[in-house]
């Protein structure tokens, strides 16, 4: 990327996501979340080191008289940063200014994830990059988190890699699963299945199909889902979940691309992707002997995590109209709604916040969309800011893996480590000279994969 001076950048407002996604590029941002123009939402401004952001009906921050809002004073509040602390000030304003609710005397300290209100305008401090887009019809929000998961997925869509994707119940691993199947230009089908919702028996039958007479009233060949997601790709939600006898089944299917049904004597051969997701932590499983090391192995050669929604809250209130929408409801939502929404935990994420969509559009009939009373009872818990944490590494184990993988599993390690050998092997818990002899063997240069480096550090806080 080009450098860029030590002040507040250019606005933006949607751009293209050829972006650099290493987490240097993260730096302190502005975003308006709510406007009674729903054109201006989204609009947002980069704040640097010891600058400053006025609010106010006649600040240009944002674009000419973005902030011309009701109760907005010409002059309302500024936001300064000064070093790594950031700071709102009111201006001496009519109606004063806000966070998270609450009226502020004279100055605040900002946390990422706070909103600041400001008459009608509800406007969002968090890190975020230039050129962050925000929808794609699977993972919906314009974070800069969400940014970093697309661009992982499409990364590793178009190799045969085995992808895990990780992160807490709720935040829409199912959605980049989708996404990943849809990128990967496969011309099978996507099929799904939760491997904690059946018993194991049941499992097997459905993964692997049955022969007929393999077990009462099987009076025909039954194909499973490996045969029908041939060419496609097969997701296996909570793979944690998997009895040890269907661990076994699927790491023989995993290294040998071969399926035998229930009953048969006989294997098939498949070219079916498996993308599978847990919310557990598989290496803890691994080290407690719950989940096997060895599929472990082959399952996490490309992880992915998807993070929380109260760690991009950048990406709740367009979530919120995208449910609304696919309901064909048109109807916005009230300000004070949206301030509980991003101000709310969300304990159990996306899913949560569908179904707070889904009940408000029912409970309360009107033209804006309102909070009833118990949902507002609901809703009303203190907002906590948290820092989005990156994924946890996976651990290494006593018995390496020594298998020299194929060529394209190499180049997609050297691509998601930017050519870092040292952490490829921590990764795969090898030795370095392990992973050098597997590249001299397979003709790859790592130098191609290096990341280039950059003087624009100014940014990064």
């Amino acid at each position: 990327m080009t450098s860029e001076p030590d002040t507040m950048s250019t606005t933006t407002h949607g751009a293209s996501e050829a972006i650099d996604m290493s987490s240097a590029n993260e730096r302190p941002c502005l975003t308006i979340v709510y406007h009674p123009d729903p054109e201006l939402q989204g609009i947002r401004a980069f704040l640097d080191r010891d600058a400053s952001i006025e609010l106010g009906r006649h600040a240009l921050a944002f674009g000419s008289e973005a902030l011309n809002a009701s109760k907005v004073s010409r002059h309302h509040a500024v936001v300064e940063r000064h070093g790594d602390a950031t700071i709102v000030r009111d201006l001496g304003s009519r109606n004063g200014t806000f966070v998270n609710g609450e009226a502020i005397d004279h100055t605040r300290k900002l946390q990422p994830g706070d909103v600041i209100g400001v008459g009608a305008v509800l406007v969002l401090y968090h890190r975020s990059a230039l050129g962050v887009s925000g929808d794609d019809g699977d993972v919906v929000g314009p974070s800069y988190a969400l940014a970093r998961v697309r661009a992982q997925v499409k990364r590793v869509a178009p190799t045969t890699i085995t992808v895990l994707i990780g992160g807490e119940t709720g935040t829409g691993k199912e959605r980049v699963a989708r996404l990943l199947h849809r990128c990967s230009g496969r011309s099978g089908g996507f099929y799904a299945i939760n491997c904690g919702a059946m018993t194991e028996t049941v499992l097997q039958a459905e993964l692997f199909g049955a022969s007929r007479g393999a077990y009462s009233g099987a009076d025909r060949d039954r194909p499973g889902l490996f045969e029908a997601a041939d060419g496609g790709t097969l997701f296996l939600d909570e793979i944690g979940d998997a009895p040890p006898a269907l661990q076994q089944s699927l790491l023989r299917v995993l290294q040998e691309r071969e399926v035998r049904r229930v009953g048969a004597t006989r294997s098939l051969r498949v070219d079916t992707r498996v993308v599978a997701a847990t919310h557990k932590d598989l290496a803890e499983m691994v080290a407690n002997g719950t989940f096997r090391e060895d599929l472990y192995a082959r399952l996490s050669s490309w992880t992915i995590t998807t993070p929380p929604l109260r760690d991009r809250r950048e990406d709740i209130l367009p979530l919120a109209h995208h449910f609304l929408r696919e309901q064909g409801d048109e109807r916005r939502l009230h300000p004070r709604l949206a301030l509980m929404l991003l101000c709310y935990a969300f304990p159990h994420n996306v899913r949560e916040l569908e179904h707070i969509i889904d009940r408000a559009r029912i409970e309360v009939s009107g033209d804006v969309i309102r909070a009833s009373p118990e949902l507002e009872a609901q809703l009303t818990r203190p907002v906590q800011p948290s820092a989005s944490r990156p994924p946890p590494a996976p651990a290494r184990t006593d018995r390496p893996r020594r298998k020299r993988p194929e060529r394209p599993e190499v180049e997609a390690l050297l691509a998601k480590f930017d050519g870092n050998v040292t952490h490829i092997a921590q990764h795969l818990g090898i030795g370095r000279n392990t992973f050098y002899r597997w590249m001299r063997d397979l003709d790859v240069d790592r130098h191609a994969y290096e990341k280039p480096t950059s003087d624009d550090q100014d940014g990064a806080a």
